[in-house]
């Protein structure tokens, strides 16, 4: 059985990964039952609160900050979840509870660390180091051997020239291009991204 701590959009879209990669059960653990009609067959739900804190769970809920406490709670599911749909190259490694969406590439020598997302058609040349609990948004682009730190957010086609870093904590915005190195818990927009006070 698998067990997803989420139960919205971005859950549904998990669940629909894990289907497709042949898992068995899946349970969707939160605070309010969902509409199982949007999930597929065979998904049920718990209340959250009867979560034992020794099951191995995914996350599927994007809010980082929201992730971080939640995985101090919960142990992580010792699988990544991977999408038939996604190109994994030579020498990827990927960490626990990692999610691989539909149409993504990892490519040759990547690494994806413990518990990032990695969503729909992302691309990650070779090289690149993903930090945990990363989020890359949808059709996100890293050129090679970028570094992404620790709880990182890249928007929707944000992309980042090869070689760069994006800090632990930062933001990039939806369709910026880094072409410089963007510091720890920074937010950048733009083309090319500046960054912006918050």
């Amino acid at each position: 059985m698998l067990h997803l701590i989420g139960a919205g959009g971005h859950a549904g879209v998990v669940a629909d990964v894990a289907r497709r990669a042949g898992a068995g059960e899946i349970t969707l653990w939160s605070d309010a039952p969902p509409d199982l009609a949007r999930f597929p067959v065979g998904t049920s739900w718990s209340d959250i609160r009867a979560l034992d804190s020794t099951y191995a769970v995914i996350l599927a809920f994007g809010d980082l900050a929201a992730r971080r406490a939640v995985r101090a709670r919960f142990a992580l599911a010792p699988v990544a979840l991977v999408d038939p749909s996604a190109v994994i190259g030579w020498g990827v490694t990927l960490g626990l509870g990692v999610v691989a969406m539909p149409a993504c590439v990892l490519n040759a020598g990547a690494r994806i660390e413990d518990d990032a997302i990695i969503n729909t058609g992302v691309i990650v040349e070779h090289d690149c180091v993903v930090g945990r609990n990363a989020h890359l948004s949808p059709g996100a682009r890293l050129g090679g051997a970028v570094t992404v730190g620790e709880s990182a957010h890249l928007g929707i086609g944000a992309i980042v020239l090869p070689g760069l870093a994006v800090g632990a904590g930062a933001v990039v915005g939806a369709g910026a291009v880094v072409t410089r190195d963007v510091e720890p818990r920074a937010t950048v927009v733009g083309v090319p991204a500046r960054a912006v006070r918050t």
